[in-house]
């Protein structure tokens, strides 16, 4: 007895989503020969599209550019993708052959989690299954088989998810074509292709065309990608192991997440592809390369050998004239592609940060990086300059690094850092006396402003060694130097006159263990990649005066890191910790290391997440012990990504929990929301502090032209 039509509908959908699982059961090496055509049309008004994020140049008017490459890939059992450039040719002098070398966007599988980049959920995958509405539109014949057209559709508005079509073999469920939608940075992108026809070669396209499109203020991008494979499928147990390979078991996972990309034995030059390509240019295709011929040969009798090296180097190196003013500027020291100086732009919107409770801040940086290949070693230099318009405090760092002896990732960090503005204990237990009368938050504010704190600037000295003796354990000895000034005093006078300087020194020890930590090689430097379990951390730093002052101190600190990735592009964070001091002096600085109020974040995915927006920086100084837990969860689909046309902008969103508990403040708790976005991250906060006294505020990071 035939089932009904829409029973036999749904049958076919429970097929597709079991043939991947089917016909993947056998593990098999893939090599593929890919050949990719690329036409590209731009059309350029205004001067805007030279300072979007990785916009390359558009030359003035309207241009048509053709390139070509051919690649060899191979997509191994354990994950590992190996490419090999065989030849290149461009008609586009902006265009470099690293347009080509990302292989995963060629050679994708059809029925994974993700589609074509990381954060695409793919329809054709049991697991996201309930994002999307698979809708019957027809039965056809085709060639021996029949097919059912499906047209999918997103169940909301959202940058994560796609739509298209898909033909559906009746009795296997495998697709035979498909065609997927979606936008990408400002692009809107169309994927259609074919997939192989049996085995594990049906899980990967064999014909593919990517169409995309973008628009801005009157500039035009349009690019048409062709790609056509030869694919060649052995099984897993025909292959050679190599006896270094690592067990099943390992915790090194190099096999699986390199990628290997040799361009050593590439051809350039347009004579090789008149043997290479599987169909032959078009009458528009073969126009476009007369032409790029023709300029090229009215530049060359136009210019001196010497003028034109000149010209290209320039072309390289900058985007132009205005380039220096928006967009970071790379010179290379040497041949090593790790050895660089990286100069920040005059200005760009990423330099600001504003928050309503500390005001407006500018940063920038500057980062060099030298390799030295003989040794195995790298020194790196970041110096770094903030200056916090509210607070009015310039701060600095500079942090020099030397790393060596890559299987322990030792190193040695020499760091000189200054600017924050800090009061000593002396001025924190007469504050507390007086707190010790107040219980509501606006009164335990009112005596922290009433009360004329002398500030010292502190500047300091650390050095650290630091070694990694096996996976997720980190060890860190060193020693800290600090350098305290008085800045002012106005009541602090005769027999309680402070000292103007205040010096100590002493050790810090640290050590941080994250079990079962998975990693990568980058040659014999082990790079910590995830673990399931939590970072723990400890700290300990003994502090000795220098001349007078009585400012020793002796204090214990320890967190709890986790970050939890969940499927879909979300994650958990979650950081719980403590301190205290366990001896102080009359005149020790009450100045943690791992709560403090950081005016250059640096850390975490955004810089909203792991500290407290609204809390007053007084009390950053106060107590002896503090106990804070700080969490965020985000996901690119909460509230504004499931809106039509704001899920355009909205890229992600985060809820923010933090407690905080010190001596007089009591418990105080701050909850947020943000929201990231291309351009910017912004975030709107609510404190509930003691006496249920409620605040407001919110905080905007801007990142556009950020490198």
């Amino acid at each position: 007895m035939a089932l009904p039509v829409a029973a036999q509908q749904d049958a076919c959908l429970d097929s597709l989503f079991a043939f991947a699982q089917r016909a993947g059961d056998k593990q098999q090496h893939i090599s593929a020969s890919i050949y990719l055509r690329h036409r590209m049309h731009t059309q350029r008004r205004g001067q805007v599209v030279r300072y979007l994020p990785h916009m390359f140049p558009l030359e003035k008017g309207k241009n048509d550019y053709l390139s070509e490459a051919t690649l060899k890939v191979d997509v191994h059992p354990n994950g590992r993708t190996d490419c090999r450039i065989e030849a290149y040719y461009s008609s586009n002098p902006h265009i470099s052959v690293r347009r080509f070398e990302q292989s995963d966007g060629w050679v994708f599988l059809l029925y994974g989690p993700h589609l074509f980049h990381p954060h695409l959920l793919n329809p054709l995958h049991p697991r996201n299954r309930r994002f999307y509405y698979y809708n019957y539109a027809y039965a056809a014949p085709m060639q021996g088989y029949e097919v059912l057209r499906y047209h999918i559709v997103p169940r909301f508005s959202n940058s994560q998810l796609v739509r298209g079509e898909i033909d559906l073999d009746r009795h296997t469920g495998q697709v035979r074509n498909f065609s997927f939608t979606y936008r990408y940075n400002l692009q809107s992108v169309t994927v259609t292709g074919r997939p192989g026809s049996r085995g594990l070669e049906a899980l990967l396209p064999q014909q593919a065309r990517v169409m995309s499109k973008f628009r801005l203020m009157g500039n035009k991008v349009d690019e048409v990608y062709e790609m056509q494979a030869q694919l060649s499928a052995m099984p897993a147990d025909t292959l050679v192991t190599s006896p270094s390979a690592r067990p099943a078991h390992s915790l090194d996972l190099t096999s699986r997440y390199s990628v290997v990309v040799d361009t050593s034995g590439m051809r350039y030059g347009l004579a090789p592809f008149d043997s290479l390509r599987p169909f032959p240019l078009r009458a528009a295709e073969a126009t476009i390369y007369s032409r790029a011929e023709s300029l090229r040969q009215e530049f060359a009798s136009r210019y001196v050998p010497k003028q034109r090296t000149q010209q290209r180097s320039f072309e390289q190196t900058q985007r132009g004239k205005y380039e220096v003013l928006l967009n970071s500027f790379h010179i290379p020291l040497g041949s090593h592609r790790e050895s660089y100086l990286r100069l920040p732009p005059v200005f760009t919107p990423s330099m600001v940060q504003w928050s309503g409770s500390k005001g407006l801040s500018l940063q920038t940086r500057i980062r060099m990086n030298y390799h030295f290949a003989a040794h195995d070693a790298t020194l790196s230099f970041v110096p770094r300059l903030g200056y916090s318009f509210k607070q009015k405090q310039v701060h600095w760092s500079l942090p020099l690094a030397l790393t060596f002896w890559p299987s322990t990732d030792a190193s040695l960090e020499v760091r000189a850092a200054g600017g924050a503005h800090v009061y000593n204990s002396r001025q924190a237990r007469e504050v507390a006396k007086l707190l010790e009368q107040h219980t509501h938050y606006d009164s335990l504010l009112q005596v922290l402003r009433s009360f004329n704190l002398a500030y010292y600037r502190d500047n300091r000295v650390e050095g650290d060694f630091n070694l990694s003796p096996a996976p997720g354990l980190r060890l860190k000895v060193g020693g800290r130097y600090h350098r305290r000034v008085l800045m002012n005093a106005p009541r602090w006078e005769g027999e309680q006159s402070l000292q103007r300087v205040l010096e100590s020194v002493g050790p810090r020890l640290e050590i941080a263990y994250t079990p079962r930590q998975y990693y990568c090689l980058q040659g014999k430097r082990r790079v910590p990649l995830y673990s399931h379990f939590p970072t723990f951390t400890l700290a300990y730093e003994r502090g000795y005066n220098l001349k007078h002052g009585s400012n020793h101190y002796e204090r214990v600190e320890g967190d709890i890191y986790y970050h939890l990735r969940l499927y879909a592009l979300r994650s958990l964070y979650f950081c719980f910790g403590g301190g205290t001091y366990t001896h102080c002096g009359l005149n020790t600085f009450l100045d943690y290391d791992f709560f403090r109020f950081n005016n250059m974040p640096s850390d975490w995915t955004d810089e909203l997440t792991g500290s407290f927006q609204l809390l007053d920086s007084r009390w950053y100084n106060e107590s002896r012990y503090y106990v804070r837990a700080t969490s965020s969860y985000e996901s690119p689909m909460l509230l504004f990504a499931r809106v039509p046309r704001l899920s355009r902008f909205v890229t992600i969103e985060r809820l923010y929990l933090n407690l905080l508990s010190v001596r007089s403040l009591g418990l105080y708790s701050e909850i947020g929301y943000g929201i990231g976005t291309p351009l910017l991250d912004l975030g709107f906060f609510t404190s509930v502090a003691p006496g249920h006294r409620l605040d407001f505020g919110f905080r905007c990071i801007f990142k556009l032209f950020d490198d």
